[in-house]
């Protein structure tokens, strides 16, 4: 399947915009817990899985502080709780800063350690500029993360664990996974 861009394209009616989106630059990132953008829109239950929902620009930092040179886009998307009702939650879709649209390039998703519930350590926010995720696994995995992008791959680093931080759930880590390649795809 080709990729065109990272977050490719997306139904209109799915893409909304963060009320923060606009903070100053070099402000610390919001919360998930506390991030409006992390709020699937109304009916969102009806999509399929895999959807994307919401999509935004961020900057990356290598432990929150260094500026890395890459595309950094998180995707909102409609994935499955292990109840087996409709749940969104986040991927971030890193591409190679060397990127041409028409090159198709592999995917691969790549899960963080994520030793702990709070949104803090989750890596939609620890791999963030700025972050304030002291102690969090997924700031020094991005080593492994950065291996694959200069690999020419683009890589989906989901936050496999739903929106609740869902250590140990069964089923719940899969879906999420699976839909967060599905939205990275689509």
């Amino acid at each position: 399947m080709a990729l065109g861009s990272a977050a490719g394209a997306v139904s209109p009616e799915w893409i909304g915009r963060a009320p923060h989106e606009e903070l100053e630059r070099g402000a610390r990132p919001v919360l998930p817990s506390k991030d409006p953008f992390f709020t699937p829109p109304a009916g969102f239950e009806h999509a399929e899985p895999g959807t994307v929902l919401r999509s935004r620009d961020v900057e990356l930092g290598f432990l929150g502080l260094i500026p890395q040179k890459v595309k950094a886009t998180q995707l909102l998307y409609r994935t499955t709780d292990m109840n087996g009702l409709p749940l969104a939650t986040v991927t971030t879709v890193l591409v190679p800063a060397a990127h041409r649209p028409d090159h198709v390039r592999p995917v691969v998703s790549y899960q963080c350690a994520i030793d702990a519930v709070s949104s803090r350590c989750f890596p939609s926010y620890a791999m963030r500029r700025h972050a304030k995720a002291v102690g969090s696994l997924a700031q020094l995995e991005y080593l492994l993360v950065a291996a694959a992008l200069a690999e020419g791959w683009v890589v989906s680093v989901p936050d496999h664990e739903g929106p609740d931080g869902m250590w140990g759930a069964p089923y719940e880590p899969g879906y999420c996974v699976l839909d967060g390649l599905r939205a990275t795809l689509s």
